[in-house]
């Protein structure tokens, strides 16, 4: 998936200037195309992951937002410099993305989650305080990609 540039608005620091934020140029399209990246794709820009690459691409903040599971609305209020951050965990460790993902969807529903790296590098995902419907669940499978919880 192409990622566009994203402006930095020309705001009182920059003294008037265009700044632009060093980003990845593109994500893999394996990231928008599981079954939660089309929904979000679809929910957010009413367009599958094939269509909005043959049109440009996304910009940094839309990309972020999909793969987090955020709705369009939020793109505005996320920091581009938030945005490429959370580019860059997806591309150095792809199940990272998933994680925060499912951390977010979970976190819409009002559950309380931790992510937690273990001394191997690997990372967990803690629901607090509550047990999780078996179509939560499914959901959060779904969205990690896995076989099972």
């Amino acid at each position: 998936m192409p990622i566009m540039r994203e402006e930095i608005p020309k705001d009182p620091p920059n003294r008037g200037r265009t700044l632009y934020y060093e980003h990845p140029r593109s994500m893999p399209m394996s990231l928008f195309t599981t079954e939660a990246g089309r929904r979000r794709c679809q929910a957010n820009h009413g367009q599958s992951p094939e269509r909005l690459a043959e049109r440009g691409g996304l910009s940094v903040r839309e990309a972020a937002c999909i793969l987090l599971g955020r709705s369009w609305r939020e793109v505005r209020t996320l920091p581009v410099a938030d945005a490429i951050k959370h580019l860059r965990q997806v591309l150095a460790e792809p199940d990272w993305g998933r994680q925060k993902a499912a951390q977010a969807y979970l976190e819409g529903l009002g559950y309380n989650v931790v992510i937690e790296a273990t001394p191997s590098g690997d990372h967990v995902l803690f629901v607090l305080g509550g047990l999780l419907t078996d179509e939560v669940r499914t959901r959060v499978v779904e969205i990690l990609g896995k076989k099972s919880a």
